[in-house]
């Protein structure tokens, strides 16, 4: 029997990682504009920061095994 990949769970788990990546890049940006801010929006940013780091790993690592289950499933 030939192995064929899940292309499905291939695209989801691309997607996802596609996602974390772009959370990534939101947070580092929610820290970029904390710095430059007053203590009030400052603590707000580092709370959104967090959060967006959150998701973005719990994102990736959902995409990986989306990614791994498709590909050896």
């Amino acid at each position: 029997m030939i192995h064929q990949p899940d292309t499905v769970l291939q695209l989801v788990g691309s997607a996802l990682l596609a996602c974390s990546v772009a959370l990534f890049a939101l947070m580092i940006v929610a820290a970029a504009f904390a710095a430059r801010r007053e203590d009030s929006t400052k603590r707000s940013l580092t709370a959104l920061g967090v959060i967006l780091a959150a998701l973005a790993a719990l994102s990736a690592v959902i995409g990986g095994v989306s990614l791994a289950a498709g590909t050896f499933a």
